[in-house]
């Protein structure tokens, strides 16, 4: 049996304000084989990336855009995440 992800709090921006910088993404899952994971860095925006497991062993990660970088009025950053992703389920 597969072994499952710690599963962090990376669809608010105040929750990702309080994790660590690191290079290895904070990863959180979006369905089966499925993960949606954001990259905390020191300064400026870190990236969502999307991971997808092919098989035993095996993921693809995917660099599918920038958080925190659209900050007009009214448009809520799941509704922007939520656009980013379906953009990269049309391009596979």
């Amino acid at each position: 049996m597969a072994r499952r992800a710690k599963d962090y709090q990376v669809t608010s921006k105040t929750a990702r304000s309080k994790l660590i910088p690191r290079e290895k993404p904070y990863y959180r899952q979006l369905a089966p084989r499925v993960t949606l994971g954001y990259i905390r860095r020191v300064s400026g925006p870190g990236p969502w990336v999307r991971r997808e497991n092919i098989g035993p062993g095996k993921s693809v990660r995917r660099t599918i855009g920038a958080a925190d970088v659209d900050q007009r009025a009214g448009v809520h950053a799941s509704r922007r995440l939520q656009r980013v992703l379906r953009r990269d389920l049309r391009s596979r």
